[in-house]
């Protein structure tokens, strides 16, 4: 839970006519994630807040309203 109380949510749409891409929008997302990797196309928007995403070896900046694309099967994981 963040420090405002809210609860972390994250919602995951996968478009029925568009294989392989996937878009997400997280609400006070503050956890780590362990290292993974997805089949799919990510579209990833931060709204506000911030963050770290460990990508392709090297540590990325996730400031607020930024976007970025993960590709498929390439290993990440959020850094809290």
């Amino acid at each position: 839970m963040s420090s405002k109380g809210k609860p972390e949510q994250i919602y995951v749409w996968r478009p029925d006519d568009l294989t392989g891409i996937e878009l997400r929008r997280g609400v006070a997302v503050k956890e780590p994630y362990p290292r993974h990797w997805h089949d799919e196309y990510q579209f990833c928007f931060i709204q506000s807040g911030g963050g770290e995403l460990f990508y392709r070896g090297t540590h990325h900046n996730t400031p607020q309203q930024s976007m970025f694309v993960v590709h498929p099967r390439s290993e990440e994981r959020r850094v809290g």
